[in-house]
């Protein structure tokens, strides 16, 4: 049987194979069981999910964005 594998940057299976979001530090919402396999797979709404967006680590700020006088 092959491995399954997830295309979410940060989920990861964790006990009983249920899906994690790393980002979140929770389970994902976006996770579905798939009996006959046997363990979680990812929605299709899971593509959307607005936690898969980059934290923009790395890239630069614009001057002044977050700046408080």
């Amino acid at each position: 049987m092959r491995r399954p594998t997830l295309d979410c940057p940060h989920a990861e299976y964790r006990e009983e194979m249920r899906v994690y979001c790393r980002k979140a530090e929770t389970y994902c919402g976006n996770a579905y069981f798939r009996a006959c396999r046997g363990w979680w797979a990812l929605t299709e709404r899971a593509a959307a999910c607005p936690l898969r967006k980059e934290d923009g680590h790395g890239e630069e700020r614009p001057a002044g964005a977050g700046d408080r006088i």
